[in-house]
């Protein structure tokens, strides 16, 4: 929660506007919506914990708990596309300036996950007598993310709704890394195999993609054009084993931070997977540094 809150304070103004209240400051109220995160609460849930423990307000130096609708009001205003971003490349300077990761990353990993919008008990599985894998199919949240594999800090975040191909995702990925690292080799599966992507990420940003082209299964024969031809090419010699990385990093997220949402409409879950991307970068953070 401090580490959240000094977060906050690096990259989020002092106050929203000249005439807004001065009881919560943006860093707070970021701070009370990590340990909501982390520790898996409702709104109604984290306003208690703060009203009972007078020790985790101190540490943000919060003079009394703030209400619930506060923090749910300012989520729309911390978690938007914008904000977030400056939060997560905050959370990537932490972690530069802690050694935890480096500024040239040798090798980052790409991928999108699916999310449950609700939770199914096994009670209700077992009287439908269904399976999981049995369950209708239906349109879900969606994240994607860009990671670096060494550290497993996150670089970049897309959410959306699924499915849908991931390769819609790729250039909004991309772009959204932090100017403080530079990517030097792209791993992704192959739902991103296309010339389009390695024109992007090779011209604009000088980073080597490297997909396996989906043609592989069906013939010997190496794509037609450039760019995927030269990453079919180099594929046996890749590292493209490390790219199961991002899947260890979706794997964590789902075990911590849990794998359904409690938000029901498109724009809450949005924020709230949003969150939990930088809740799990400030835990990577404070894990390190412990």
């Amino acid at each position: 929660m401090k580490t959240a809150y000094e977060l906050g304070q690096r990259s989020l103004p002092l106050r929203w506007h000249k005439f807004s209240p001065r009881t919560y400051s943006p860093a707070q109220l970021f701070a009370c919506l990590i340990l909501k995160a982390f520790f898996r609460m409702n709104y109604r849930e984290i306003e208690q914990l703060l009203i009972d423990l007078e020790e985790l307000r101190d540490c943000i130096d919060l003079k009394k708990a703030p209400d619930y609708s506060t923090l749910c009001k300012a989520e729309k205003r911390l978690l938007d596309s914008a904000t977030t971003r400056k939060l997560l490349q905050e959370t990537i300077r932490q972690a530069l300036s802690r050694n935890q990761m480096k500024e040239l990353v040798e090798l980052a990993a790409l991928d999108g996950s699916g999310f449950e919008s609700r939770h199914i008990s096994e009670h209700y599985l077992k009287r439908q007598n269904m399976t999981r894998q049995r369950i209708p199919h239906k349109k879900h949240p969606k994240m994607s993310l860009l990671i670096d594999t060494s550290s497993h800090m996150i670089l970049g975040v897309k959410t959306g709704r699924g499915p849908k191909p991931d390769i819609l995702d790729f250039e909004s990925l991309v772009e959204g890394v932090s100017k403080d690292v530079k990517i030097k080799t792209l791993l992704g599966d192959k739902g991103y195999d296309s010339e389009a992507a390695h024109v992007f990420a090779r011209e604009r940003f000088g980073i080597n993609l490297i997909v396996p082209p989906r043609v592989a299964w069906k013939t010997k024969n190496l794509p037609s054009t450039l760019y995927r031809r030269l990453a079919a090419i180099q594929l046996p010699n890749s590292p493209y084993g490390q790219r199961w990385q991002v899947e260890t990093v979706f794997s964590m997220i789902k075990r911590r931070l849990r794998s359904n949402l409690t938000a029901r409409n498109y724009f809450s879950q949005n924020r709230e997977l949003r969150l939990r991307a930088l809740t799990f970068n400030i835990m990577l953070i404070r894990l390190f540094f412990r």
